[in-house]
């Protein structure tokens, strides 16, 4: 795919996110809406693999500082948003990204979208026990983040935020989930699979910018590489 031809389809795909997180978290209202944007290519065909998956770990933790930067000229805000969401699809087509690792990426930029720019009363709770891997994908970022600023940052922490970023990707791919799906995520017996694992560490190496830590050296196209369990 060329660069920036993904910019229309994750435009799409991140608002068919909002939707569906809306139906694992909190319910759309009539009348809320969300801003819109265009943009270009950036020349991601001329970087090495590694340089290609730095720029996507650099896409995510400006993901973080996004969703943490203060309140304020929220035009230009939301412009640097929309302009982060293009660089996503353009970083994430980059290297191939596997649906899974795609998901947690747009996953993640729903959320903020809609943590920092739809209005509260847009929204309802919806039943206990609703799954939000939303929320848990953010949650083992902040503790990635907290372990990094500690210097207590193991393998075996990383590992461990890997497994959990894992299940959220599992879940997040299936796209609409069945009862069944719902069951399984909340007793913790959903077990991710090759790609999704692939994932989990790839995003826990990225948040703590420690690319390779627990997957070793990327390559492009990794999800063609792994055994499908």
């Amino acid at each position: 795919m060329k660069p920036g031809s993904e910019a229309p389809r994750f435009t799409r795909r991140a608002y068919l996110r909002l939707t569906i997180l809306a139906a694992t978290g909190l319910s759309l209202f009539p009348g809320c809406r969300t801003g819109g944007g265009s943009g270009g290519g950036t020349g991601d065909a001329a970087r090495t693999p590694l340089e290609k998956w730095a720029r996507l770990g650099q896409i995510w933790r400006d993901m973080t500082a996004h969703l943490k930067q203060q309140r304020g000229a929220e035009g230009k805000a939301k412009a640097a948003l929309e302009k982060l969401k293009r660089d996503t699809g353009e970083a994430l087509d980059a290297v191939s990204a596997s649906p899974e690792l795609r998901e947690l990426f747009e996953t993640r930029w729903a959320h903020i979208s809609r943590v920092r720019y739809i209005h509260a009363t847009c929204y309802a709770p919806l039943p206990p026990g609703t799954p939000q891997p939303q929320f848990e994908i953010e949650k083992q970022v902040e503790q990635l983040e907290k372990l990094v600023a500690d210097g207590k940052l193991t393998k075996k922490t990383a590992a461990k935020a890997a497994r959990v970023l894992a299940v959220q990707a599992q879940y997040l791919v299936a796209g609409t989930p069945t009862q069944e799906l719902r069951e399984e995520y909340n007793a913790g017996t959903l077990k991710p699979g090759a790609d999704a694992k692939l994932a989990g560490k790839r995003v826990a190496e990225i948040t703590a910018d420690q690319l390779g830590l627990l997957a070793g050296p990327p390559k492009e196209n990794e999800s063609a590489a792994q055994p499908k369990q």
